[in-house]
């Protein structure tokens, strides 16, 4: 996966957009798989989210034609795209969103008595009660993994991201020495520089947090949020096809229909 950047940069050609709509969602369409294929994960993705926005309302729209089944098919245009996966997706790109009335995704572990994790998968709504032995942890939105750093330079452990993550969760696995020696998390006693951390204890009890997270979180948790979020992207891309293939098949027989004096057939009842 590259690295995207939001620095501006001069288109060569202008693109027009197309004023007939199952075009425009084409060049989207187009323009998405684009980005994915060429690895720009960020870019693709973050169009994916605008364009499923865009296909609700215009779905919402021609519910008022009265498009009947598909006869060969028998697929009938739904009124929206498939909701519960369009609605994790939002939870894991967006992360909780008050404004978008968004909650977000947890990652859910269940461990044994040493601590050992026994048990771990995203859930997408609090459990009503857990054990001592289970505990949830909310993820950064995805679309704020885009890393401000490069995540292939191994001399360097530390990732930046655009959210703040608890301390503790982001450098998990680096002990006190490693975080002062290799990450240089140091503070200066007087002429010397001592570490900030001294035990283990005060890693996990410590409440601050901060943007630049170890490379073991970020290549952790984004494949767990990529093993989620893919499956339903792909899941939401097909259904837009089928959509936009049986819109097109159903006008051209209403059209047709319409230049024989047969349009009224076409209703449903």
């Amino acid at each position: 996966m590259s690295q995207d950047t939001e620095e501006y940069k001069q288109p060569r050609t202008v693109i027009s957009q197309p004023l007939e709509i199952v075009e425009d969602f084409r060049l989207q369409m187009g323009t998405i798989n684009y980005n994915y294929q060429f690895g720009h994960f960020f870019f693709g993705s973050s169009g994916l989210m605008d364009l499923i926005s865009q296909f609700n309302i215009w779905l919402k729209d021609i519910m008022e034609e009265k498009l009947p089944t598909d006869t060969t098919t028998k697929y009938k245009i739904p009124p929206q795209l498939p909701q519960e996966q369009v609605l994790e997706m939002k939870q894991l790109w967006y992360g909780g969103d008050e404004q978008r009335n968004i909650k977000p995704a947890y990652l859910y572990q269940m461990r044994n008595r040493h601590q050992d994790i026994l048990k771990q998968r995203i859930i997408f709504k609090i459990p009503a009660k857990l054990t001592a032995y289970e505990s949830i942890w909310q993820f950064p939105a995805l679309m704020h993994f885009n890393p401000k750093s490069k995540t292939k330079d191994a001399t360097d452990q530390r990732i930046l991201l655009q959210e703040e993550v608890a301390f503790d969760i982001a450098w998990d696995g680096y002990d006190p020495d490693q975080l002062a020696d290799v990450v240089k998390y140091k503070k200066t006693d007087g002429a010397n520089e001592i570490a900030i951390f001294t035990s283990d204890e005060e890693i996990m009890q410590s409440e601050a947090e901060t943007m630049e997270v170890g490379r073991k979180f970020y290549h952790k948790v984004i494949r767990l949020l990529l093993l989620e979020f893919n499956p339903r992207r792909h899941f939401v891309f097909y259904e837009m096809k089928k959509i936009l293939r049986t819109y097109q098949k159903l006008k051209r027989i209403q059209g047709a229909l319409r230049e024989m004096g047969q349009a009224n057939d076409f209703v449903v009842s």
